[in-house]
């Protein structure tokens, strides 16, 4: 069964047992500790590993003096936001491939911002008609994920939500996508959600497609763009280095994806 979402004193929490943890994905600050407190029971009812917030710095010493401790952070045009987490289980907290991690990350560094060609891509933006061309992708790349982004109702929703899914087309027919999760609050955009199906792969589909969706955001209120990729996949972290994005920290042992819970990096933006 899939995580859930769940609104405790008006912060929102996304929490099961498929990634085993607890994300405060949207923290209340006025709600204070008691907060705190109802996700740590519900996290050890449950037997979850971890918890983690993502909390503006309002929050950040009252999360500290319960105990979190800063895995990654990035700034916004008025605010720095924070990734602060807890380990219920010392084995979570042990992350056995960090000398792969940081492979992966200093060769990321080596790449500079560099211009990206997409001319002869045809990228759209995707709308509700194309959901089962979607679900179809990420069935085909996807073992598991993080959340449910193989159920139409999901996707469905997270559209109307202001999450925008962008494609690569191949004549008709769908071949990669994406999307642009917004935050009007904390005028943030999380670049995310990329998949190529396999035959399509190492054409640039990726870079092409976080373009498009930076492109369509400029000029608007969003002041920064960030990811939370794979921290082993080399063409991820590479290609958002590429594209001038800064390395933020990273997610230890954070997310159910492709088959295993599997540490996260940051990646951040400022949308100039």
């Amino acid at each position: 069964m899939m995580d859930k979402f769940t609104t405790i004193n008006n912060s929102t929490v996304h929490h099961g047992n498929h990634n085993k943890r607890a994300y405060i994905t949207s923290f209340c600050d006025d709600s204070g500790e008691s907060t705190i407190k109802a996700v740590e029971g519900m996290a050890e009812e449950n037997n979850y590993e971890k918890i983690v917030a993502k909390i503006n710095s309002n929050s950040r010493v009252l999360f500290e003096n319960c105990g979190y401790n800063i895995e990654a952070s990035f700034p916004t045009s008025e605010d720095r936001y924070f990734f602060m987490s807890k380990f219920l289980d010392d084995e979570r907290a042990e992350c056995a491939s960090s000398k792969s991690i940081e492979k992966v990350i200093n060769k990321a560094k080596e790449y500079t911002l560099s211009e990206i060609e997409c001319n002869n891509h045809n990228i759209s933006k995707l709308s509700k008609e194309h959901i089962p061309d979607i679900i179809k992708i990420y069935d085909n790349v996807f073992a598991t994920y993080p959340f449910p982004i193989h159920d139409k109702t999901f996707i469905s929703n997270s559209m109307d939500s202001d999450t925008h899914y962008y494609g690569v087309f191949n004549d008709s027919n769908l071949v990669a996508v994406s999307s642009a999760e917004i935050c009007r609050k904390s005028r943030t955009s999380e670049m995310t959600d990329f998949a190529t199906l396999p035959e399509y792969r190492g054409m640039g589909f990726a870079s092409s497609l976080l373009m498009a969706m930076e492109g369509d955001l400029k000029g608007s209120e969003i002041s920064t763009f960030f990811t939370i990729a794979r921290a082993v996949s080399f063409g991820m972290n590479i290609t958002f280095s590429k594209a001038g994005y800064s390395f933020g920290g990273t997610l230890i042992k954070n997310t159910n994806i492709s088959g295993n819970i599997e540490s996260m990096n940051v990646w951040f933006k400022q949308n100039a």
